[in-house]
């Protein structure tokens, strides 16, 4: 049975009503990211340690001079700068690898592959050479420096009880710099004087709306979430592997090239019923073309080579192909990457909770008395309920029609995903910025201050300014040369 693909999410994912929250009219342009060091980040911890990008320990007194019980789980402090978060836990965990050891890294949170970060991860050591000590390897690689280009290093390795869980943090703090052009110090800082004062005025809360990067790399998060829930995998993981944003490199441009072609064989074998063994061994290709490239050639030199899915930022992609040529079934693919599958799901929420946010600040959508939090759209009676009287164009199909394996499947899938939710995940309508300052120069502003976890720190900035980045996030695959066709 064929389904129709409907795409709702056709608006600005960001409405710029929303950034109006401290004044109306227009806000001066501001350049964001000029370099590594006018982005940085530094995590502070549910424990309350501050991760700072530098190498000066964050130990407290009492965690240097106490004897530590040992655990398999290590803390380590990692700075890096050009670099994502998870490419710099595969360089971690590739360097532990090559001593013997085989281990699980965890973090609280992904950090800008553009700033400079500071942040927590955990290593949690599943096996290691006889008679070794896992605390003396990986103080072996603790090597604090200045960092240099696209770099990173470990240090302050500390035992800990178990593993990090996203969003374990109370927040980042941020320090940025802004390129102003047109303004001296003195408008600048009369500008932004009158700004904050109406910041304060709103007990330092601002919109807590969802910024782009919800939508990951290529914009294309929420398209990919309505096509799983509608179509299905097969649908949804082609526009995965094949679709790409207009900037990517030419490099990443042939390997998604490469991509498209296996993805081409996988469909006509499947087509013509050919044995699973024939079907799945594309997916065998695309990840060596992810692992060597398209002519099976890694980057780098012999002594410095990476996996081409890490140095092309397409984690997401290797995971899915991996996962498909071990278990050959698209639906349990699904189910081996929950993480994964959630940065879909969670762009449609983030659509929605910004247009249901949009609606609450201009007062055409009343909440109870005493709400202060809008419910994210997933497979949940409130949330149903919510967007069923609200949006009900953002319910992506009949939720009731359980028979369907999509249905079957996307209810499995978040299940296991907001199992911690009893009633399903919400996020709150304000977020509180901390230690807000600034510093005023000729044509450029240094913003500090803490977010808490789960708030962008685009979206407050552009409160103030406008940023000279797409922070409306419109899709990149709008004209699309092919519509996905939906699965028996």
């Amino acid at each position: 049975m064929s389904t129709q693909f409907y795409y709702p999410s056709d608006g600005d994912f960001l409405p710029k009503k929303l950034l109006s929250w401290l004044e109306e009219g227009d806000r001066p342009r501001a350049r964001l990211k000029a370099s590594h060091e006018d982005f940085v980040v530094e995590e502070e911890s549910l424990d309350g340690i501050r991760f700072t990008a530098d190498t000066v320990s964050n130990l407290t007194a009492a965690q240097i001079a106490n004897a530590q019980t040992p655990t398999r789980f290590i803390q380590v402090k990692v700075v890096k700068r050009g670099l994502t978060t998870g490419h710099t836990e595969h360089l971690l965990r590739s360097k532990l690898r090559d001593q013997g050891c085989e281990v699980r890294i965890t973090y609280a949170g992904n950090k800008d592959r553009t700033a400079e970060t500071g942040q927590g991860m955990r290593i949690e050591f599943k096996s290691y050479p006889e008679g070794a000590d896992p605390m003396e390897l990986v103080k072996k690689l603790c090597r604090p420096h200045k960092l240099n280009g696209r770099d990173w290093f470990i240090m302050d390795p500390l035992y800990v009880q178990g593993p990090l869980q996203l969003g374990a943090l109370k927040g980042n703090h941020f320090k940025i710099r802004l390129i102003v052009p047109g303004m001296n110090s003195q408008m600048i800082t009369s500008y932004l004087s009158e700004k904050v004062a109406k910041l304060k005025a709103h007990d330092w809360r601002f919109p807590n709306a969802y910024g782009k990067q919800r939508r990951g790399r290529c914009q294309t998060n929420d398209l990919l979430g309505y096509a799983f829930l509608q179509l299905g995998p097969l649908a949804a993981f082609r526009m995965c592997l094949t679709l790409g944003a207009p900037d990517e490199s030419d490099f990443a441009k042939e390997v998604r090239a490469a991509l498209a072609k296996c993805w081409q064989e996988f469909e006509e074998a499947r087509n013509r019923g050919a044995q699973l063994g024939e079907q799945f061994s594309h997916f065998e290709d695309m990840h060596q073309i992810l692992m060597y490239g398209p002519n099976r050639q890694r980057w780098g030199e012999d002594h410095q080579k990476e996996p081409v899915h890490v140095r092309v930022n397409m984690p997401i992609e290797f995971s899915l192909v991996t996962q498909a040529a071990t278990h050959r079934c698209l639906d349990e693919v699904a189910m081996k990457l929950p993480r994964e599958f959630s940065l879909w799901i969670g762009a449609i929420q983030a659509y929605w909770y910004n247009q249901s946010l949009l609606k609450v600040l201009d007062g055409s959508l009343i909440l109870p008395e005493g709400v202060n939090e809008i419910p994210l759209m997933v497979n949940k009676p409130r949330a149903i309920e919510f967007y069923g009287r609200y949006f009900p164009q953002a319910l992506p199909g009949d939720y009731n029609r359980k028979k369907q394996r999509v249905f079957r499947l996307y209810n499995r899938v978040a299940k296991r995903y907001f199992e911690p939710y009893s009633a399903g995940p919400t996020r709150a309508l304000f977020a509180q910025v901390s230690d807000f300052g600034f510093k005023a120069g000729n044509e450029e502003v240094v913003v500090e201050n803490m977010l808490p976890s789960g708030s962008f720190e685009t979206t407050f900035l552009s409160m103030f300014f406008d940023l000279d980045s797409d922070y409306n996030g419109k899709s990149t695959v709008e004209g699309a040369t092919f519509v996905p066709e939906a699965e028996e």
